[in-house]
């Protein structure tokens, strides 16, 4: 994976089985506080892996080059959007536990203006792995 500043960083992906359970536990936890499922989003995949590649060399939600985080997905069709990112957590269901308990990227899980969200990350090489969720409206303000 490239990122913003040309910084290559070698790892291994998510798999789609992973997404998928991120998926489940982020909509039965939205489920159980009032707000609508989510949408997998497979548009920002490839600038969610982009982004993992970047928090594995710095860990910012502006991105090395300087600039928005957003700027590596499109986000021409979007009205809302949020970034969660994590390091260092084993699993999907460590991560997402991680998320769930800390107030202000719960407050992006339970967003009821979100509709669609991209969950990857990869394992670099040092093996420390990082996480990305990208979420967003595809609703007008």
């Amino acid at each position: 994976f490239t990122g913003a500043d040309g910084t290559v960083v070698e790892g291994t992906p998510l798999t789609y089985g992973e997404m998928e359970q991120f998926l489940a536990l982020i909509n039965q936890h939205r489920k159980n506080n009032g707000a609508s499922p989510l949408v997998y989003d497979y548009n920002w995949l490839d600038g969610g892996n982009i982004r993992a590649a970047e928090i594995a060399y710095v860990f910012d939600h502006t991105r090395p080059d300087g600039s928005s985080c957003f700027t590596a997905v499109p986000t021409d069709y979007v009205s809302w959007k949020g970034e969660n990112i994590a390091w260092g957590y084993p699993t999907v269901e460590s991560v997402f536990e991680a998320w769930k308990n800390s107030s202000e990227h719960n407050k992006n899980m339970l967003n009821p203006n979100f509709n669609t969200v991209m969950f990857t990350g990869i394992t670099p090489n040092n093996g420390y792995r990082t996480w990305v969720t990208l979420f967003s409206s595809t609703e007008p303000w």
